[in-house]
């Protein structure tokens, strides 16, 4: 049986797509709509270095029309000449084609139609160069691999090839969806994931980015990593979120203080429903919040799986008995101020055992310390005096005119390190 890959770490991949020389995207692969992003290949691929990224993704797309290639090998050379790590891909249909790419210092090429019309030619390329510098790209239609810059069916599903290619030798492929691609219709994570299931390939997924929430998924799903085109470029995406959302911490276990916290499995979401729904837990906040099916399914995608990178839940279980006794979490975390707001809640039976303080000790440790954050802040109903009590008691201060504004609280890293040095130790 071929064991699938070791998993390596997740990888945002800035796309710099190259036809006459020139920046640009292509909707759905139509050369006919096309959007030009810029002339200076060198310079976009600095502007993303500078941002952070580790790797850049290249396409000659002149190449794999079959048209003159010349102007982008040149943008090819201009963009090494960064020092940037290079996965290019594009017109690669012969040996003699992948050892020039490399020779000049390419870190890892991509086969395209090659791969799927001359099996060969990857037996060869696995021999010479490994498979760590070889990949190969399989794009799709509705499951239906297309060749020849998406212009022509192959005749052949995805998974059918990917299987054939994991036998072969390949460890990594590149997985576009050319109904999604440079329209930002959103990743098509399901068919990329049974891909990757289905072969033991390492994925990587492009076609359709529209947000830092397509990251989230893509890396939730296990997926090797993303590439990122014209979300990018027109601005729905920063790469600096794209990066820190590719090496967030979560889902996690936290323990300490005699409580354990960490998201629910989708069996627990029962436990949340009767929390919600429960008059005695549910009065501090302003009543009850029954949810219906459809509504908790919902909620439960959002905030759990995948969830969102803004957002963090996880219920509290006592750590001797494993009983859930509460909720702890964050949301509308704001990256550019790493500023989130909090809720803390245990059920009106668990009261007065110190549930809450040791939860919200141990979450903001973590929040504060391994997350990043700097600020966390919180509104109180006006009428939840034990509530805004108990917070104030924690350290948070009162922010702003409470008669006026309400009862906002705030607490800094700086100060939560102060009154609790060892953290959630």
């Amino acid at each position: 049986m071929t064991m699938p890959p070791e998993p390596a770490a997740f990888t945002v991949y800035p796309a710099i797509d190259l036809r006459a020389g020139q920046v640009v995207r292509l909707a759905q692969g139509d050369p006919g709509r096309q959007t030009v992003y810029g002339s200076d290949p060198r310079a976009v691929a600095e502007r993303w270095l500078a941002e952070g990224a580790a790797w850049l993704h290249v396409v000659n797309l002149d190449g794999a029309f079959g048209d003159d290639s010349a102007p982008n090998h040149a943008a090819l050379r201009a963009i090494l000449a960064t020092g940037a790590r290079v996965q290019f891909g594009g017109g690669l249909r012969a040996a003699a084609g992948l050892r020039r790419v490399f020779d000049l210092g390419v870190a890892r090429a991509v086969l395209g139609t090659a791969a799927v019309e001359d099996p060969a030619l990857v037996d060869q390329a696995l021999a010479d160069f490994g498979p760590e510098r070889v990949a190969v790209g399989i794009d799709a239609r509705d499951g239906q691999v297309r060749v020849r810059g998406w212009a022509e069916g192959a005749g052949l599903t995805a998974v059918d090839l990917g299987r054939r290619l994991r036998g072969q030798g390949v460890t990594t492929c590149i997985f576009t969806d050319v109904a999604r691609d440079g329209v930002g219709a959103g990743v098509n994570v399901a068919a990329t994931t049974e891909l990757a299931a289905a072969t033991g390939l390492r994925v990587i997924a492009s076609g359709g980015l529209a947000g830092v929430d397509d990251v989230h998924r893509v890396r939730r799903a296990g997926l090797a990593g993303l590439i990122a085109g014209r979300a990018l470029y027109e601005g729905q995406l920063r790469l600096a979120h794209a990066l820190w959302t590719a090496s967030l911490d979560w889902p996690v276990t936290l323990t300490g203080h005699g409580v354990c916290l960490r998201p629910p499995r989708a069996d627990e979401l029962a436990y949340v429903r009767w929390l919600w729904s429960d008059p005695a837990s549910m009065a501090p906040v302003g009543g009850v919040h029954a949810l219906t099916d459809e509504q908790a399914a919902r909620w439960f995608e959002h905030m759990v799986a995948p969830g969102r990178p803004t957002d963090f839940y996880c219920l509290i279980f006592d750590a001797g008995t494993g009983e859930p006794v509460g909720e702890v979490s964050c949301h509308r975390l704001d990256w550019e101020t790493m500023t989130a707001m909090f809720n803390v809640k245990v059920a009106a039976a668990r009261r007065g055992r110190g549930y809450g303080r040791a939860a919200l000790r141990v979450f903001l440790d973590w929040y504060f310390n391994r997350l990043g954050g700097r600020v966390m802040v919180d509104d109180l109903a006006p009428d939840n005096t034990v509530g805004q009590q108990a917070v104030l008691n924690f350290g948070f201060t009162p922010q702003g005119n409470a008669a006026a504004d309400g009862f906002f609280v705030a607490l800094t890293r700086e100060r939560f390190n102060q009154l609790y040095p060892q953290g959630g130790a």
